[in-house]
């Protein structure tokens, strides 16, 4: 684990060594056990390195034989044993009993096929002296990251975008589009960062400069029976249950100790589960908790899996004041991300980087096996679809003031997402999904952007539609899950998991992810997946023996945060500030009246804009930072 960086002049004359280092120095925090470079004009590549694997022997670059080819990577492969033993049978010869090695004599043995091999989290990138061609490659969900940077004079890559603004000469202009994108999803779609020119290589796709220009290619579009018809072998708890120990144990690989991030979830409760009959009891496990927040503080939870699995628990208290390390947060995050749930992740993490160096998570179970509230409400669409609009408005306009409608209360859940549903009952199924899940809608988005701002920009709901186009097959549920695996997955859970572990120099691991599991799990109908008014049906009945009884029958929550209240009192100043009349003309992206207007009903309790007031201001202090260039201070 580490980050990574790299300069390829068009002009084999030039080279700049200080650009290199001024890149590698800016993501130090990625690494801090270590640095490399190395330097083959017109090429220049180096890495931080955070010693996870044979901590002797894993200095980067790593050379081939004949030393024609350099390789600097940041992840783990977990079946890096298993192809070193294919690799010597072949007949090459390793000089460390490293994963980065084995990726690098793979890429000798099966050229860029040799990403399908590869069982793990990366973005690698290795130099052929010899040839003059650069190959970088991504894993398939998109669990460690890589950018890009191309101009007249070179290309650069690099682990964070912060890194490539080291080198200079970059120019810092917001994309209009990557903004319109961002407000509708609060994260911005690979390949677009919100910096104009800056690109996000998408997960599952590699990319080879060659000649002076570059090619990008998709090599993994999802799992295999995704793109068939709806599975309709039942799949046994049992088999679910195996799949998932093996990605744990594959997980573990390490020759440091591992602990677990713990929400009180099902997911990470699972692994946290898991581990326990894999390493034993005494592991730590690490949550965090809103003290006096009610649903926030999910601490309760945590607890009751972390006695019943006999970890070492740690817990870390946030307080309102956590609002200060705003700032330093999207520094970190490179790209402005709308999930409130960064400040508890970012605490949790600083807390497990103080004991190990790395640790498993639950990101992924959601997509993997049908967990978000929102699959019922494609199954809403089917049992509703045939019945007249206004009838069913009205039936739930009356249903509405009987029952409350809350993520406590299941029938108050249901309603909230009927009454959802019937916003959008004009559109088609995908968009309408898709509309579900959008923070402001075009209709908002009218009244928000300034004066011409929204000429020419794309209908973002119906640019997403091209995901449900590649799995015409099956129900809308798991097509859904699809979308979702291939969008949502890497913009937002697996940004900020990587991001802001990485902040502290903590490797933080997804099971859930694991290749061969998300291939099993996409064989299983959908219908195991959502049953009655429970998510993740099958998963539960997998782990149903391993956890507490109240674990398995809690509604969804993770990391949650208060920001509805925060914004109202603790958030308030910096609110006003940096989205004041004076501000926003400064930049000239929005309308002053209408977030004033936004901001005066959120504060009076008239309509809820948490949400949307949170994401402008997270957009607002990302460009201090990498528009305007105000600098934070090193340092975790």
């Amino acid at each position: 684990m580490c980050g990574i960086c790299g300069i390829i002049y068009k002009d084999p004359q030039a080279h700049a060594e200080e650009h290199i280092r001024a890149m590698n120095a800016r993501i130090r925090h990625r690494g801090p056990d270590d640095e490399g470079f190395g330097f083959s004009p017109p090429a220049a590549i180096a890495m931080r390195r955070l010693s996870i694997i044979d901590l002797a022997g894993g200095h980067q670059p790593i050379y081939n034989e004949d030393a024609s080819c350099s390789i600097v990577f940041n992840g783990e492969i977990y079946n890096y044993r298993e192809l070193r033993q294919e690799l010597c049978a072949f007949g090459h010869r390793f000089t460390t009993n490293t994963d980065t090695e084995v990726i690098l004599h793979g890429f000798e043995q099966w050229g860029e096929d040799c990403v399908n091999h590869l069982n793990g989290m990366f973005a690698f990138a290795i130099w052929n002296a010899r040839t003059q061609e650069l190959f970088l490659a991504r894993d398939p969900v998109g669990i460690k990251p890589l950018y890009l940077y191309e101009d007249a004079r070179r290309l650069l890559f690099a682990s964070e975008i912060k890194s490539l603004l080291a080198a200079g000469g970059i120019p810092r202009e917001v994309d209009p589009v990557a903004l319109h994108h961002y407000l509708s999803f609060l994260y911005v779609p690979p390949p677009r960062t919100m910096l104009r020119g800056i690109t996000n290589l998408p997960p599952g796709h590699w990319a080879r400069w060659r000649n002076g220009s570059l090619k990008m290619q998709e090599y993994w579009a999802g799992p295999r029976a995704a793109f068939g018809p709806e599975p309709v072998e039942h799949v046994s708890p049992q088999a679910v249950l195996e799949q998932l120990r093996l990605a744990v144990r594959r997980h573990l690989i390490a020759d440091v100790p591992v602990g677990c991030l713990l929400s009180g979830g099902i997911d990470s409760s699972a692994v946290a589960a898991i581990m326990a009959q894999e390493v034993g009891p005494g592991f730590k496990t690490f949550t965090a908790g809103f003290p006096g927040a009610g649903i926030y503080d999910e601490r309760v939870y945590a607890r009751s899996v972390a006695e019943h699995v006999g970890s070492d628990h740690m817990e870390v208290e946030i307080t309102p004041s956590a609002v200060e390390l705003l700032p330093r947060i999207v520094w970190h995050l490179d790209e402005p991300l709308a999930d409130a749930s960064v400040i508890p992740n970012y605490l949790v993490c600083q807390l497990a980087a103080s004991q190990v160096k790395v640790a498993l998570s639950g990101i992924g179970g959601d997509e993997a096996f049908g967990g978000y509230r929102r699959y019922f409400a494609t199954s809403l669409s089917g049992m509703w679809s045939h019945m007249p609009p206004a009838l069913m408005r009205s039936a739930i306009s009356v249903a509405t003031r009987v029952v409350p409608i809350s993520g406590d209360n299941p029938v108050g859940e249901r309603l909230r997402l009927a009454q959802k549903f019937f916003n959008h009952v004009e559109l088609d199924p995908e968009t309408r999904y898709l509309a579900w899940n959008a923070f402001f809608t075009n209709d908002m988005k009218q009244q928000l952007y300034s004066q011409g701002m929204n000429d020419g920009l794309p209908d973002s709901l119906q640019e997403a539609r091209q995901w449900f186009r590649r799995v015409p097959d099956g129900s809308l549920t798991r097509r859904a899950m699809y979308v979702d695996l291939k969008t949502y997955l890497p913009g937002d859970p697996l940004l900020l998991a990587d991001k802001l572990s990485m902040a502290h120099s903590l490797e933080l691991r997804v099971p859930f992810l694991d290749r061969e599991l998300l291939e099993f799990a996409s064989g299983i109908p959908g219908r195991q997946h959502l049953t009655g008014k429970e998510t993740k049906s099958l998963l539960r009945a997998a782990v149903r023996e391993l956890l507490p009884p109240e674990i398995l029958r809690r509604p969804k929550r993770g990391f949650g945060t208060p920001i509805d209240i925060w914004l109202r009192m603790h958030l308030r100043p910096m609110m006003l500030d940096l989205l004041s009349e004076r501000a926003l003309k400064a930049r000239g992206w929005f309308n002053p009246a209408y977030v004033a207007g936004m901001i005066r009903a959120h504060q009076e309790g008239a309509s809820d804009y948490s949400q949307h007031l949170w994401a402008l201001l997270i957009f607002e202090i990302w460009q201090h930072q990498f528009v305007d260039g105000e600098e934070v201070a090193e340092g975790t």
